[in-house]
């Protein structure tokens, strides 16, 4: 049977990508949503499918099986609220909300709807986690002990090319760099933590444009059992594409690289590795076609709105530790 799927927040920068999964999957394109209304009867037009302004109105014209859900961060409560009254199942941008406090109510919504609700966190699937877990198996990786996780994007002038310049709006954007980019890297820190995280250091900084977003942001976060990560993320490559990416792990027995599409592994008996490893566009493909077929096969997602939840909470920490920190 044909998926039917709608798409909420068609104005998205990420929307291709996930147009191209549809296309992959041989769903049905319903229906199209988006606060800029203009915008989306233009695109319902060049898709060939009905457009709405309004995303619950959306939802019960189209009765989708399955929501792509890419809100305005101001709105993304609301618009998921919407999708969790309809009883949808989803995929769904992060950060769900201009906060943590937005986050964990549109996570609580759709876990009340008893539906498959999976958050949009595609560096769950790099080739860094995969190295992890092969070194884990074999015994060779020992305890973690810190990491570090870095992405560097381009310029913010981008969100404008891009037609969402409500991007660089703190009122509706909840941040810059940090917001829009963070929840990675503090996902990624709570997978090898044990227990929760605790931000022990913060910067936060606009030099490189000068916008009242961050362009760049810094800080030191730790477990209670000493495990330690640094976040690092930023608008600043030089370039509008292409951007830095860095995993790294040190842990007891092994030391694992996952950088700008090379994997590299060092062991306690001094043998290193280096491999392609995944990139954006690889991960990306990797999730959207993931969360289809689990969601095809009655099968959890890999990444839940609550993990989103607690990883945006851990942004909040940080935009009160660096903004709090002399200049």
């Amino acid at each position: 049977m044909t998926l039917r799927i709608a798409i909420a927040g068609i104005s998205h920068w990420h929307a291709p990508r996930y147009l191209e999964a549809l296309e992959r999957h041989r769903a049905t394109l319903v229906g199209v949503s988006d606060h800029d209304a203009a915008f989306a009867r233009t695109r319902g037009q060049d898709l060939s499918c009905p457009a709405f302004a309004d995303t619950h109105a959306m939802l019960g014209a189209t009765r989708p099986d399955f929501a792509i859900v890419l809100p305005r961060h101001d709105l993304a409560r609301v618009e998921i609220e919407a999708v969790a009254d309809r009883r949808v199942a989803a995929l769904v941008e992060k950060p769900m909300g201009l906060d943590a406090a937005d986050a964990a109510a549109a996570a609580a919504a759709m876990e009340r709807a008893g539906v498959f609700a999976a958050s949009c966190l595609p560096n769950r699937y790099l080739s860094f986690w995969e190295a992890i877990d092969r070194l884990r198996g074999a015994g060779k990786l020992g305890r973690p002990v810190h990491a570090s996780f870095r992405i560097i994007n381009g310029p913010p002038q981008r969100y404008r090319d891009y037609g969402v310049p409500w991007m660089l709006d703190p009122a509706i954007s909840g941040g810059g760099a940090l917001r829009n980019l963070g929840s990675h890297g503090a996902d990624a820190a709570f997978a090898l933590a044990d227990g929760e995280l605790a931000v022990r250091g913060a910067l936060i900084a606009n030099r490189a444009h000068g916008l009242a977003i961050e362009d760049f942001a810094a800080a030191t976060v730790a477990s209670a059992d000493g495990f330690e990560a640094t976040l690092e993320v930023g608008y600043s490559f030089a370039a509008p594409a292409g951007g830095d990416q860095e995993w790294r792990l040190a842990a007891t027995g092994a030391y694992v690289i996952d950088a700008n599409g090379t994997l590299t592994i060092t062991t306690a008996d001094g043998e290193t590795s280096s491999t392609p490893s995944r990139r954006a566009a690889d991960v990306y493909r990797m999730m959207l076609d993931d969360a289809i077929e689990r969601f095809t096969a009655g099968r959890k997602p890999v990444a839940t709105l609550g993990e989103c939840a607690r990883a945006v909470g851990l942004l909040d920490a940080i935009y009160r530790a660096g903004r709090a920190a002399p200049p």
